[in-house]
């Protein structure tokens, strides 16, 4: 039997620490067929290091990593010969700061042309599974009356979560929630306010949905992953 070359490409390009880097194949056949070994450079020019017990299909950059470019090596075995290497991956990015817990703690919302976006993580707080995402939404006279809409999405690369999304008054009221979109188990909510004022939108997953949005770690837990925020009005 011939022997077969094949090619590796990654996902994402842009790692950031705890969002996995997957490979791909091609052809898929190669899959079973290769070794791996992960290595790191602080220049994209510059020398890589093997990454020490980095050797499987996926990697999942650390805080050690930040500042680092990427690329894996994988050899072939079997069916399949020769030795291919990546592309390089952008510099490994931290994680955006977690966002806070509570309604006295809550990330502002700032728009841009009525727009706002961030991306997430469930768990990555002090909390572990218990980790709520707060944002605080300040709607004024001009608002009053508009539509606004909520929705959570898989990122790129990211970890699959069921997300739950809680919309509170000042008070810490639930005003409206959704827990899945129809489509996927991330979320979508429309809400028009009727009055100016300070409100907060909470996601959490679907499991610890029951939290008490003026305390920390007052949920029941549930499961972690990564989510892409878009707020419109």
């Amino acid at each position: 039997m011939p022997k077969i070359t094949f090619s590796i490409s990654l996902n994402p390009n842009s790692p950031q620490v705890g969002t996995q880097v997957t490979t791909t194949l091609n052809p898929s056949g190669a899959v079973g067929q290769v070794t791996y070994q992960w290595s790191r450079s602080t220049s994209s020019t510059g020398t890589f290091t093997a990454i020490s017990g980095a050797t499987s299909s996926s990697y999942t950059p650390t805080a050690t990593d930040v500042g680092y470019f990427l690329k894996v090596v994988a050899t072939g075995t079997g069916s399949y010969t020769g030795t291919v290497s990546s592309t390089l991956t952008s510099a490994v990015v931290a994680l955006p700061s977690d966002v806070g817990e509570t309604l006295g703690t809550a990330m502002a919302v700032s728009f841009v042309s009525d727009s706002f976006t961030t991306t997430q993580k469930i768990g990555d707080g002090a909390y572990g599974n218990k980790d709520v995402d707060m944002y605080s939404i300040t709607v004024t006279a001009a608002d009053v009356g508009k539509k606004f809409t909520f929705r959570t999405a898989l990122p790129a690369g990211g970890t699959s979560v069921d997300t739950y999304i809680r919309l509170f008054n000042s008070s810490g009221t639930q005003l409206a929630y959704n827990d899945d979109d129809g489509c996927s188990l991330y979320s979508y909510l429309v809400w028009t306010p009727t009055a100016v004022g300070t409100y907060y939108l909470g996601v959490s997953s679907y499991g610890n949905r029951g939290y008490n949005p003026s305390t920390a770690n007052s949920g029941a837990g549930g499961t972690t992953g990564d989510y892409t925020l878009t707020i419109t009005r």
